[in-house]
């Protein structure tokens, strides 16, 4: 770790903690870190559907792999291809990454 990916890593931490966010998704390369999910709908090597707060989340892409899982937080190692957010009624966002 360098010291500057430390203290972002403290900045994003403290950040968070006073904006007491219901959920984040973060995306590094090769992994996503999801905190505030409520239930996991899908889970396979290319495809994750995990159930939000007021959306579901939905992740597509190749060698998905969970690193870690706690109750309400998810690491996921892997590679993404595109990220759909959707309520229940409603397609709301879908982003295809151009490689």
């Amino acid at each position: 770790y360098s010291y500057i990916g430390d203290s972002m890593h403290l900045y994003k931490t403290m950040k968070n903690f006073l904006i007491d966010n219901d959920y984040y998704v973060d995306f590094y390369k090769n992994c996503i870190h999801v905190f505030g999910y409520i239930d996991i709908v899908k889970l396979t090597s290319e495809e994750i559907v995990l159930q939000m707060p007021s959306f579901s989340l939905n992740l597509t892409g190749n060698h998905f792999v969970v690193k870690a899982l706690e109750k309400r937080e998810i690491l996921i190692e892997g590679d993404v291809l595109n990220v759909g957010l959707f309520d229940e009624t409603l397609y709301l966002y879908s982003s295809k990454s151009h490689s």
